[in-house]
């Protein structure tokens, strides 16, 4: 920085930076705009000059580029890319998102082992995460030599972020938001299933089937305002372990009774299942077509119809194999108090999910759902490469 007198001083010490490399070291992956990754090339490492000692690992680098054509340098450490164009460089993963939204490209990023995820920017992709409350937490490093001014910077800069508050004894150069887990603005949930006045947001009413009569809890997914339900029988919070399907949503199966796919039959046999046990829950979660929604669900039925397998359709039109998230099941399970539960589900990756976000699976319990003509090629493709284990 250039002082009046035509001299320079520095704006950050090797404190400072060494801050900014402990804090790579700690996460799986680090990540910014594609706007910044074409000006400034940024390495995205932890360095040795800088940390003071060896580094223990090097973060994984993510890129958001959005539609922007970005070239990447082959580097040993992974390199995933979000977006709407593909770049054409070896070695790097992909994940198609024609929009601004994060939770379908956070979901594949935790599929593939991110499940944590430093953000240094820029300010675009900054505000992406304040404005759609995929955070945990804040860090702002200012100039030692003005903290005041550069506080007054971040604020100008990112207008969202919240009052910042020093942190850690350090004296003016390392600032943190501590509210956590809470988005910065006033509408939607603040945290995890509370309204803005941090009062339960999570209504819940009797529920009579002809399976058993449930009570019907409604929860707002905190990171996107989708909405999800939860059909609950007895006390989840009493041992031993309850019995929980997590079953997303598949409108054509579960209320139209389509026979392309297994769903509904899955759906009401788990149901039953819950109501002879006598205590349980199913989780009833929005992410239609394997996360890719209706009307794209409709598209891969029609190269389905050309010869396409389900996983090869959802490829064709620029999706992974399967998009579901299973975070906000996660957080209804620990609401509901269930911490440890037995799963109904023919799915291994569904325990691999819950199992890393803190719910012990303690048994599998399987759905038997006898193949038929129309779905018998959709079940194998289920076994063969979605790894679905089917009676």
């Amino acid at each position: 920085m250039s002082a009046s007198d035509g001299s320079s001083l520095p704006i950050s010490t090797p404190a400072d930076w060494s801050r900014v490399h402990g804090l790579r070291e700690r996460y799986q992956a680090v990540a910014v705009g594609g706007r910044t990754w074409i000006r400034d090339a940024p390495r995205l490492d932890v360095r040795r000059s800088r940390l003071g000692r060896q580094p223990r690992r090097q973060p994984d680098r993510v890129v958001f580029g959005g539609g922007q054509p970005c070239t990447f340098r082959p580097a040993e450490r992974r390199t995933y890319v979000v977006g709407s164009r593909a770049p054409a460089d070896e070695g790097v993963v992909f994940t198609y998102c024609p929009d601004r939204g994060l939770a379908r490209p956070l979901a594949t990023l935790y599929r593939h082992g991110v499940g944590s995820l430093l953000v240094e920017g820029g300010p675009t992709l900054l505000r992406s995460f304040l404005v759609q409350g995929c955070f945990d937490r804040i860090t702002a490093f200012t100039a030692v030599a003005d903290p005041a001014a550069s506080r007054r910077a971040v604020r100008a800069a990112l207008p969202e972020i919240p009052d910042l508050e020093p942190a850690d004894g350090a004296s003016g150069a390392l600032l943190r938001w501590p509210g956590g887990r809470r988005r910065p603005h006033a509408a939607g949930p603040l945290s995890p299933f509370e309204d803005g006045d941090g009062a339960p947001a999570r209504p819940r009413a009797r529920l009579p089937t002809s399976f058993g009569h449930f009570t019907a809890w409604a929860y707002e997914d905190p990171t996107d305002g989708v909405e999800h339900l939860a059909l609950v029988l007895g006390d989840l919070g009493t041992a031993p372990p309850p019995l929980i399907r997590i079953h997303s949503e598949c409108l054509t199966g579960d209320a139209l009774g389509s026979l392309r796919c297994d769903c509904g039959p899955q759906l009401r046999l788990a149901l039953s299942h819950i109501a002879e046990e006598g205590r349980g829950a199913l989780l009833y979660l929005r992410q239609e077509g394997r996360g890719i929604g209706l009307l794209n669900k409709i598209r891969a039925y029609a190269l389905q119809e050309r010869g396409l397998d389900t996983v090869e359709a959802n490829e064709h039109l620029g999706f992974a194999a399967d998009l579901r998230d299973y975070s906000v099941a996660a957080l209804m399970l620990a609401d509901l108090g269930a911490r440890e539960v037995r799963l109904v589900t023919n799915n291994p990756f569904k325990i691999e999910a819950l199992e890393g976000l803190g719910i012990r699976v303690v048994e599998r319990v399987g759905l038997a759902v006898p193949p038929s003509a129309e779905n018998a090629s959709y079940l194998r493709t289920k076994r063969d490469k979605l790894r679905h284990l089917l009676h």
